[in-house]
């Protein structure tokens, strides 16, 4: 028995991916892109649970943590990756030792040290602790290079004849 169509279907498809989405921090301020017609859940990724009342495309912490958020749009849930927050390390830092700035920062930060040690070295680690970064300095003012560094929050520790600990934000 032959089989024949007596109708057609044509669909039309937009598929919006708001996996794509990454969230970037602006001062002590968490965003994702707005997405037309999404919804959003802020999650607190160390204990996973969802933020209560946190549902807009920005999100400010109250406390250091590594956060992510739901994106709903279209029947489709997409949670981006995790980002480290620390809200004690949102300014520039100054010591009597030390001077680091800008922070944040995208490129470089300046470092201007009061009475360089002998064989003072710096690391640069990120907040689950992989060092990224390490060198030597040579000036009492140097520029370190962090725009090979992704967005988030990093520890700058300096080591000569006293270890000092920092957090800097790119």
């Amino acid at each position: 028995m032959p089989t024949s169509c007596d109708s057609a279907t044509v669909l039309n498809l937009s598929v919006i991916n708001p996996n794509n989405s990454v969230i970037t921090q602006n001062s002590a301020t968490l965003t994702v892109p707005s997405i037309l017609a999404a919804t959003y859940e802020w999650i607190d990724c160390q204990n996973n649970t969802i933020i209560f009342g946190e549902i807009s495309n920005s999100f400010t912490p109250t406390s250091n943590g590594s956060y992510s958020v739901h994106i709903m749009s279209n029947g489709c849930t997409s949670t981006t990756n995790c980002i480290g927050f620390m809200t004690t390390c949102i300014e520039d830092i100054t010591t009597t030792l030390l001077s680091l700035y800008p922070n944040p920062s995208n490129d470089y930060i300046n470092l201007r040290i009061n009475n360089l040690p002998q064989n003072a070295t710096y690391t640069i680690h990120d907040i689950v602790g992989k060092q990224c970064k390490q060198g030597i300095l040579y000036t009492t003012t140097e520029a370190i290079k962090i725009a090979d560094l992704a967005q988030g929050v990093y520890w700058f520790t300096l080591a000569g004849y006293k270890t000092i600990r920092f957090c800097i934000i790119k």
